[in-house]
C-alpha cells in the first residue's frame, strides 16, 4: 500500500506509513527553525537604539525613557527627539529637541510644560532658517471634540517663513485660536492677502493682492463671521464680480 502527503510542493509516497511522517517531521521542524532566525532579525533593534525600547508601528519610530529623558528614534536608529522627562507623572516637562536624521541639527526646540508646549517654540528648514516661531501659554488651551495633549493653547505672536528666509504669514493666536490682524505674502514679498479673525473667524475687512500688489478681491464680514459682501477685481483693476450675502452676484 502506498502512503502519501502533500504539504505545499513537497510529496512523499512510500509503502511504509512512518517513512512519509519522518518527512513531514523533518519539513516542519526546518520550517520552525526558519521562521525563528527571521523572527529574530526582525526583533533586534538598530544600532543606538537602548534596550526595552517599543516599536510604534503607526510612525515607524522607537521610544525610550529614563528617569530625566524621553527619547525617540528614527528607525534606523538616529535620534530623533529628546526631551526632559518627569517620570513620575509620565509628562514632559522642560527643555525638547528634535534632530534632523543622521545628523544632530536641530529642527524644532521649546519647553514643555505638564505635558503641555509652553512659551516661544521654533521648528526649522534642513538648511537652518526658521520655518515656524510660535507662542504657547500654559493653562490656556481651546478644547477640540477629541483629546489634543500638545495643540491648543497658541497664543501670541505667530510668524512661518519660506525657506528663502522671506516671510509667510504672520499674526496671532489666543487660547489656540487665530485672533488679531493677519497677513500673508507671497514668496517675493508682496502682500497677498490681510483681515481680522475673531476666534479663527474672518471678520470686518479682508483684501487679497495679485502678485503685482494690484488688488484682487475685497470682502466685508460682520463680528460673528458672517460675509456681507465680496467683489473681485481684474488685473487692470476694474471691477469684475459683486456677490452680497443674499447670494446674489453681478459680473462685468
Amino acid at each position: 500500500m502506498k502512503y502519501f502527503y502533500s504539504y505545499y510542493t513537497c510529496k512523499c509516497y512510500s509503502d511504509n506509513a512512518m517513512d512519509c511522517l519522518g518527512s513531514f517531521c523533518t519539513y516542519i521542524l526546518l520550517a520552525f527553525i526558519l521562521f525563528s532566525q527571521h523572527n529574530c532579525k526582525a526583533n533586534e533593534l538598530p544600532p543606538g537604539i537602548p534596550e526595552g525600547a517599543k516599536f510604534d508601528r503607526k510612525k515607524n519610530l522607537y521610544t525610550a525613557s529614563d528617569e530625566q529623558f524621553k527619547y525617540v528614534y528614527y528607525s534606523n536608529g538616529s535620534l530623533y527627539e529628546k526631551c526632559e522627562y518627569n517620570e513620575p507623572s509620565s509628562q514632559l516637562d522642560g527643555r525638547c529637541e528634535a534632530y534632523l536624521m543622521n545628523t544632530d541639527q536641530i529642527i524644532s526646540y521649546g519647553n514643555f510644560k505638564n505635558g503641555r508646549r509652553d512659551g516661544l517654540w521654533t521648528w526649522t528648514f534642513p538648511n537652518g532658517q526658521n520655518y515656524v516661531v510660535q507662542n504657547f501659554v500654559y493653562g490656556k488651551k481651546k478644547e477640540f471634540w477629541i483629546p489634543v495633549e500638545i495643540w491648543g493653547n497658541e497664543n501670541g505672536p505667530y510668524k512661518r517663513y519660506y525657506p528663502n528666509g522671506n516671510l509667510d504669514e504672520e499674526g496671532s493666536f489666543d487660547t489656540g485660536e487665530k485672533s488679531g490682524y493677519w497677513k500673508k505674502y507671497y514668496p517675493n514679498g508682496s502682500l497677498e492677502y490681510s483681515g481680522n479673525y475673531l476666534k479663527s473667524k474672518k471678520i470686518l475687512e479682508w483684501k487679497y493682492n495679485y502678485p503685482n500688489g494690484k488688488l484682487e478681491a475685497k470682502e466685508s464680514y460682520d463680528q460673528v463671521g458672517e460675509l456681507l459682501e465680496r467683489t473681485t477685481y481684474y488685473p487692470s483693476g476694474d471691477v469684475w464680480c459683486i456677490s452680497k450675502s443674499s447670494k446674489q452676484v453681478i459680473c462685468n
